[in-house]
């Protein structure tokens, strides 16, 4: 099973977006929102890529 956070926008021009938690588990992937805004800077700076990353 592989979890990550993601950040979900309504579109593409957004400069904010919802945070959830994504998870696959035996090909089947569930979504599950936290219902918190954040900014696009906010996410890319607390949320790298080295901490979703499964190769970890």
């Amino acid at each position: 099973m592989a979890t990550k956070i993601v950040l979900n926008k309504k579109n593409a021009n957004d400069d904010f977006g919802i945070l959830s938690i994504q998870s696959f588990n035996n090909g089947k992937k569930i979504k599950k929102s936290l219902g918190i805004r954040v900014s696009i800077d906010d996410f890319k700076y607390h949320f790298n890529s080295d901490f979703n990353s499964s190769n970890r």
